[in-house]
């Protein structure tokens, strides 16, 4: 991971483009690369992104409906880190574990929200998807069709 975090700083000096992957992928190997990569990032981006929601979905309505053959042996992947800090520390810490860990859902759907309008609008701008892709908001200048395209899709 360090690696690519050097990498990526000396590129971006050199490149500025709201689709980071796919600006550096293209300019180093060519448009082909770097609409797969493109693609693949958008792909991972949504996937994620909907896993996250149906993790935060679980947390809200009770992994004992979800999971049913784990909790009928009183063992439950989800909550393990939370039974051992309740176990040890306290029920207290097992409560703020539990409201950090939600609040970070929030903000990792968030970000992610934020990285899928990204790149539809410059796969838009750029010819990999429709043209209405790549505009932004007349007000705001946010990329608004991206997100209004991942809403639908969830």
């Amino acid at each position: 991971m360090q690696l690519f975090a050097v990498g990526y700083m000396a590129m971006a000096r050199y490149i500025s483009n709201a689709g980071a992957f796919y600006a550096f992928t293209s300019r180093g190997l060519g448009g082909m690369a770097g609409g797969t990569v493109a693609a693949i990032a958008l792909l991972s981006y949504n996937c994620m992104q909907i896993g996250l929601l149906g993790l935060l979905g679980g947390a809200a309505a009770g992994v004992d409906k979800l999971i049913p053959t784990l909790t009928a042996v009183n063992y439950d992947p989800t909550t393990y880190l939370f039974d051992i800090a309740g176990h040890y520390a306290g029920g207290t810490i097992a409560n703020i574990m539990g409201i950090l860990f939600v609040t970070s859902i929030f903000a990792a759907v968030s970000a992610f929200h934020i990285y899928i309008a990204r790149y539809t609008y410059v796969m838009g701008r750029e010819g990999l998807l429709p043209s209405n892709f790549g505009v932004t908001h007349s007000t705001f200048q946010s990329p608004y069709m991206g997100s209004i395209a991942k809403q639908l899709l969830l």
